[in-house]
């Protein structure tokens, strides 16, 4: 079916010729073996989500192949358009999926949502096999799923993001536990975009939550999509759109020689809602706190209010303390997002200091929690210490700035992390956020690529969602 013609470039329509060929049973055959041998590549690694997104019955998967083939977020390899076309082919010789013989694995959630678009209900689908890219984005790590999860339910991000909170978890504890993961494990899974302006979408996935948006996230995502050649890329600057449950996030990378240098992405409005709020925490005593969100909910406070300097030594003293004023917090300071009420609940806490990095103008460490805190549990006060600046916790930061009068719009602000890495931070403009005042923050700092791997879950695995033990972990978790 000349794979090696497309693989140079052809991109031709390939339609006619899906057309021609689909009564061949024995060509069909020939290609399911070749879309195997192909699945080990990163490139191809959301065509699947097109031809499976409208795979119920021919009419449908010749137009998912017209889909794939028009649309440039998937369709910008020679290795994709192949892989479309074998799919294609192999899908209308048996007059609809086959995925239990092309290693396809069903997984049917319950209370799936319908599907508006074609009055049917959906699952959430999962390869045998799923194909991951690692990065990291300033030390913190970013493993970026490309392949093997395909399109799960929901209309917007946030209801893909809503219906893996709520039906398909076992995803992400599969990927972030042991044995795949660890504690400072951060996942991210492409899925195809509901916004016609945004080339890709994707879900985040953290140990104790799905965050709306997180900045070295993206940044991994970002560099991932750009350096395996998902999206298009153009030197010496690319730009794209890329979908969060937040929102949609405008990136324009610096990109040379197929590297993405540097990531700039234009976050979502940052606000905020308190500012020297007094909390009570049980063991510490009454700290004053500052709220605000800046892609998630922040508890902001002052590092040596706690005898803290942040410092890497200082990691399991930080994380101990950290958990516990942002438990309080939570108890005390109930929040909401006024354009998305579903967002409910402060995420995390973001300890600040004075900067030690030469150039930077001030410094900070997150904490992101590996489980639930309980207050009668001392051991269950774990997490791990965000290894980045933080993206998401730097708009925060700047938002609380400006609306104290320490930051002005347009004035750069270079933020530090527990690493001596740093990330600058800039506000573009002030708009509004229901009731609140509020920034455009803009961020920038780069993300490396660190291995490729293929994950498979073994039917004979005793964990089939992975496990927590409490040298690690605080609380031990079998299940």
């Amino acid at each position: 079916v000349g794979i090696r013609e497309v693989t140079r470039g052809n991109r031709q329509d390939l339609l006619p010729e899906i057309r021609r060929n689909h009564a061949d049973r024995t060509l069909a055959e020939q290609t399911t073996h070749e879309v195997r041998r192909a699945g080990t590549d990163v490139e191809h690694g959301r065509i699947g989500l097109a031809i499976q997104k409208a795979a119920h019955g021919t009419d449908a998967v010749a137009g998912a192949a017209r889909e794939a083939v028009q649309h440039r977020h998937l369709a910008q390899v020679g290795a994709q358009l192949a892989l479309v076309k074998l799919l294609a082919i192999e899908q209308l010789v048996s007059g609809g999926p086959r995925m239990e013989e092309a290693g396809h694995e069903d997984v049917t959630m319950r209370d799936v949502p319908e599907e508006r678009s074609r009055g049917t209900m959906r699952s959430m689908r999962l390869d045998r096999i799923i194909t991951a890219v690692d990065a990291h984005a300033g030390g913190e790590p970013g493993r970026v799923i490309v392949g093997g999860v395909h399109d799960v339910p929901g209309t917007t991000m946030l209801e893909k993001r809503n219906h893996l909170t709520e039906h398909g978890d076992h995803l992400r504890r599969l990927m972030l536990r042991e044995p795949r993961g660890y504690p400072a494990s951060c996942c991210n899974v492409i899925l195809p975009p509901t916004d016609p302006k945004a080339d890709a979408g994707f879900v985040i996935m953290e140990q104790a939550e799905y965050p709306a948006m997180s900045g070295s996230n993206t940044i991994c995502t970002a560099t991932v999509l750009i350096e395996t050649g998902m999206v298009k890329v153009t030197e010496p600057i690319t730009e794209l759109s890329l979908e969060t449950p937040a929102g949609l996030i405008r990136i324009r990378a610096e990109v040379r020689d197929g590297k993405a240098l540097a990531i700039t992405f234009q976050n979502v409005p940052a606000f905020v809602i308190e500012l020297n709020t007094p909390v009570e925490v049980p063991g510490i005593g009454t700290l004053k706190v500052d709220v605000a969100w800046g892609g998630m909910f922040y508890v902001l406070t002052d590092a040596a209010a706690l005898g803290l300097a942040l410092t890497p030594d200082e990691g399991r003293e930080i994380v101990r303390l950290g958990e516990m004023v942002k438990a309080a917090a939570r108890e005390q300071i109930p929040v909401a997002h006024p354009e998305q009420p579903e967002l409910t609940g402060i995420s995390i806490i973001e300890l600040t200091a004075p900067p030690t990095a030469l150039g930077a103008d001030g410094k900070n460490t997150v904490v992101v929690s590996s489980g639930v805190l309980d207050w009668s549990r001392p051991e269950s006060f774990t997490g791990v210490l965000d290894r980045s600046p933080c993206g998401t916790g730097t708009c925060a930061r700047m938002a609380v700035l400006h609306a104290r009068g320490k930051l002005a719009i347009g004035q750069d602000f270079v933020h530090e992390g527990i690493l001596g890495t740093t990330w600058t931070g800039r506000l573009l403009r002030e708009t509004t956020v229901g009731p609140y005042a509020a920034v455009v923050p803009q961020l920038t700092g780069s993300a490396w690529i660190t291995g490729r791997a293929e994950y498979v879950l073994d039917d004979r695995d005793p964990f089939p969602e992975g496990f927590t033990v409490g040298d690690l972990w605080g609380l031990a978790d079998k299940s």
